[in-house]
């Protein structure tokens, strides 16, 4: 019965290892960042990189921005030991 949870646990490791550097599987932490300002705005967390995209155009387009190219977005990958592991676009 050990042997059979340590199996479970450690596949369930390896599952969630891949899972976090899929992607389109991945859950990214959305930042936001207007033009001519240098504070970051959090927009919550989405699952895979194309969401995270999209919540930050959605954002800009909610703001009035959809036609300005100044502001910017950062998708940071979420893993079980960070909340930016690494950084995306």
């Amino acid at each position: 019965m050990l042997k059979m949870i340590f199996i479970f646990v450690v596949g369930s490791m390896i599952l969630s290892f891949c899972s976090e550097r899929h992607p389109a599987s991945a859950k990214y932490n959305v930042y936001f960042y207007f033009p001519a300002d240098s504070k970051e705005y959090y927009l919550g967390v989405t699952q895979g990189l194309d969401q995270c995209g999209q919540t930050a155009w959605n954002f800009a387009r909610e703001k009035g921005l959809k036609n300005n190219n100044d502001w910017s977005y950062i998708c940071c990958l979420k893993t079980s030991t960070s909340e930016c592991e690494s950084k995306h676009r």
